[in-house]
């Protein structure tokens, strides 16, 4: 027996690897003779050599230690001992990764910190479900829903607030949103927002208050809202749309208040003075064209029950200025039309107003101490009280007013000489002329005003005729100053307007229109011709035609020598029997003649009062003779060959037919057959 003995690996090419031990749980040496086949039984190789090394890693113990190996303990936890420890991957252009089967929990104790660091220029990133939601950039940017960010912190999202800032218990919050135009919107929960310092806004940008948006003025107002001003067009501008109080002070440049209504001024709660100097003030209005317009009012609320207050709405003052001067104010209350093309109709005027006496005096010279008038006229004229009860006019004196001329006392218009007159064409009375007694004109009478009236009865006695001219205009005719008629002259025609809907002629009087007079009787005619006996004021003639529209009432008899008509007898209109006084002939032409009876009607032919024909409700004809009275047909020929003037009975084939009277009666059938028979029950 041969023994010899070799160190495995040692002289056959190469040593084992340790990987052959350690990726294998059992190794097993066996022996082979050239080419023959592994010999047995083979020997298992422990791997008890590695063994030696089992409570150290490369000389490292597991433990939670300085220079010691991680381990799992028995809660599932990697315990890492070092005082500064740290996972690191050495490969360069690998990615580490940590992951787990459910969430990561990044955790430290105490006071302690977790610090993320990408180091250079690397960045942080979020993802969620594989997508990125933030960033932190090398450059210590951080980006909300965007890979870029651009700010400090940059928020990216369109589906509503890009931040929202919540209350600890979640139940309010104000949210941050900008839109596609670089627009910012916060958006409280609440009703407030508070600014605890300045809000400094950079030039060009505005601020919107209330609803409007993209506008290059600043405004305080709701989306509909807009300024009426052009000016207000620019980021120094303010528009506010709704009320502004200010306690404080408003101070202007300019204070333009088109559209600040007087009612919006606080009443003083004291007098109100304004001191002028040499300033002055101007109201300008500007009406529309054709509106009623008053400018300025002014009211006062006078109340003296005694009348022994001095009680003034406008008092115009003239300062003692302290030096005697030739003459102090030109005027103070002066009334100027600067229009060229119109004129002012009144520059002083008195208004009615509430029911009783408005004032007890237009103009009261009184108290005052008049110099040289108190009135100065167009062209120099002056009315003046030089002397206590006495009036002296300078110049000619027209007068006009609503009553004429009225004298009070017992002296009446003295006349030192003249007459009243203008010399020419008799006196021009400008408005009423009142005559208690006979005025006897030579010459016309020129009534410019509005009326003539009297208190009795007003009698125009014309030996010739009486001229109404109008020019165009209407006469109306009034009782009581209430209007019931009126005439309107239109070109040619005359047009007689009754308010009372009826033009009413007294008894025995008649209606003339054509020009025919002296008649009896009513006629529209021009020649007065009638071949009946009209001799009454209850009859009318018509020498022309009628058209009647309506209905044609009848009372008494209507006697015609010919009447055409079309579509118009309707036998409703007679109320009894329509008589002829000669023979009438009916001619129907190429129409048809139709009786329609309804449910009642009868149609009778009678001789006198006997009938011998009629049409009943249910469609039987029957014929009733007078005594003694025959149905003749009349007949060329009296053989079956007469074509004309016989009676021919059509029967229909398909049926048969009855002919008899109330004793016997015949059938005729289908085929033409007569067969006789008794009575018909």
């Amino acid at each position: 027996m041969v023994f010899f003995s070799t160190l495995i690996g040692e002289d056959c090419g190469s040593e084992i690897t340790s990987a052959v031990f350690t990726e294998n749980a059992e190794v097993w040496l066996s022996t082979t003779v050239g080419a023959d086949s592994e010999m047995t039984p083979r020997q298992q190789i422990a791997n008890v050599g590695y063994a030696l090394n089992a409570e150290t890693l490369q000389g490292f113990p597991p433990d939670t230690t300085v220079s010691s190996i991680p381990y799992i303990n028995r809660d599932g936890n990697v315990l890492i001992g070092a005082s500064t420890p740290g996972i690191r991957n050495t490969y360069a252009s690998a990615t580490f990764v940590m992951s787990s089967a459910n969430a990561i929990t990044l955790q430290s104790a105490g006071s302690g910190d977790i610090t993320l660091t990408a180091t250079e220029s690397g960045t942080i990133k979020f993802l969620t479900a594989g997508t990125q939601a933030g960033v932190i950039t090398g450059a210590q940017l951080w980006g909300i829903g965007t890979t870029g960010p651009d700010a400090k912190v940059d928020s990216l999202y369109t589906g509503g607030e890009q931040l929202r800032l919540t209350y600890a218990d979640g139940s309010t919050y104000t949210g941050f949103t900008t839109n596609s135009g670089g627009d910012l919107t916060i958006d409280p929960s609440g009703d407030d927002l508070t600014l605890g310092g300045d809000a400094i806004l950079s030039d060009t940008f505005t601020l919107q208050v209330g609803g409007k948006t993209a506008t290059a003025y600043n405004a305080f107002a709701n989306n509909a809202d807009s300024p009426e001003e052009a000016a207000i067009a620019a980021d120094n501008d303010l528009y506010i749309g709704g009320d502004l109080e200010v306690d404080g002070s408003i101070y202007a440049g300019s204070l333009i208040a088109s559209g600040v209504p007087w009612s919006g001024i606080t009443a003083p709660t004291d007098n109100l003075t304004v001191s002028m100097a040499a300033y002055n003030s101007t109201f300008t209005w500007d009406p529309t064209a054709n509106s009623a317009e008053t400018a300025f009012v002014m009211n006062f609320d006078g109340e003296d029950s005694a009348a022994d207050e001095d009680q003034v709405l406008l008092s115009l003052n003239q300062s003692s200025n302290g030096t005697d001067v030739t003459e102090a104010a030109d005027a103070l209350l002066t009334f100027t039309n600067s229009d060229a093309n119109d004129p002012v109709e009144n520059a002083i005027r008195f208004d009615a107003g509430a029911a009783g006496t408005d004032f007890t005096y237009g103009i009261n010279f009184d108290a005052a101490s008049i110099g040289t008038a108190e009135l100065v006229l167009q062209n120099g004229e002056t009315i003046a009280n030089t002397v206590d009860g006495t009036i002296a006019l300078t110049g000619d004196a027209s007068i006009s007013g609503t009553t004429g001329l009225t004298f009070t006392s017992t002296g009446g218009l003295v006349l030192a000489g003249g007459t009243i007159s203008d010399g020419t064409d008799g006196v021009d009375i400008a408005d009423n002329l009142e005559v208690s007694g006979d005025t006897t004109l030579a010459g016309d009478l020129a009534v410019n005003g509005d009326d003539i009236t009297s208190n009795d009865t007003l009698t125009i006695d014309a030996a010739t005729d009486i001229n109404l001219d109008a020019d165009g205009a209407d006469i109306v005719l009034k009782d009581g100053g209430t209007t019931f008629a009126s005439f309107t002259n239109s070109t040619t025609d005359l047009t007689l307007d009754i308010v009372g809907s009826q033009l009413i002629l007294g008894d025995t009087d008649v209606l003339n229109i054509g020009g025919v007079t002296g008649l009896a009787y009513n006629a529209i005619s021009d020649s007065g011709t009638t071949s009946h006996s009209l001799a009454s004021d209850d009859d009318l003639y018509v020498e022309g035609d009628v058209e009647v529209d309506g209905t044609l009432y009848v009372d008494g008899t209507l006697v015609s020598s010919g009447i055409t008509c079309t579509d118009c007898l309707d036998f409703t209109s007679f109320e009894d029997t329509l008589d002829l006084d000669a023979t009438t002939d009916i001619n129907l032409g190429a129409n048809n003649l139709t009786v329609d009876l309804d449910s009642t009607g009868i149609f009778d032919i009678r001789d006198g009062t006997t009938t011998f024909v009629s049409f009943d409700d249910d469609s039987t004809i029957d014929i009733t003779f007078p005594a003694a009275g025959t149905l003749g047909i009349d007949a060329a020929a009296t053989d079956n060959t007469t074509t004309t003037g016989v009676l021919n009975l059509d029967i229909d084939t398909a049926t048969s037919g009855n002919i008899g009277s109330s004793i016997d009666y015949q059938v005729v059938d289908a085929a033409g057959n007569v067969t006789a028979y008794g009575e018909k029950n």
